[in-house]
């Protein structure tokens, strides 16, 4: 997994790491085929693991920053829209910042407060990107589980 996540963090970009993902998992870990090339791509072109937390932690810090006190229901409300809206982001660094604007709109958050974001995800998001690939390759490994079990010794 190693050359997979320093491409994670050099790009800051999980589809960037998918070449990396698939070398590793299949010459590597000698995951099969048949899983590794389905599983791998539709992981990365859906899946983004972090998208519940940070956006939690987005809405936190901005509010802070504005003196806006949210509820635990608007706290609620940006969750789930986080897990719904994940399977939407783009697998660009920050991508997720650039779909939250509405969300913070009906929570009563200042939308600019989206562009400071941005300027300071860049440390942020190497740990994001980091958790997507990791939790990927993981996903991988665990489907792959009951095709290898199967395989004769």
């Amino acid at each position: 997994m190693l050359p997979a996540q320093l491409v994670a963090i050099s790009t800051r970009s999980s589809v960037a790491s998918l070449p990396a993902m698939i070398d590793g998992a299949e010459r590597v870990l000698r995951l099969p085929v048949r899983v590794v090339s389905f599983a791998l791509p539709f992981g990365v072109s859906i899946f983004r693991l972090n998208q519940g937390v940070s956006w939690i932690v987005a809405a936190l810090f901005v509010g802070a920053l504005y003196d806006i006190h949210l509820s635990v229901g608007q706290l609620a409300l940006l969750a789930a829209a986080s897990v719904a809206m994940s399977f939407s982001v783009p697998g660009i660094p920050s991508g997720g910042l650039f779909v939250i604007a509405p969300f913070f709109m009906t929570v009563g958050l200042p939308v600019e407060g989206i562009g400071i974001l941005i300027a300071l995800d860049v440390i942020p998001d190497l740990f994001k990107t980091l958790i997507n690939v990791t939790g990927h390759m993981t996903a991988t490994v665990l489907l792959s589980r009951k095709e290898l079990a199967a395989e004769p010794a």
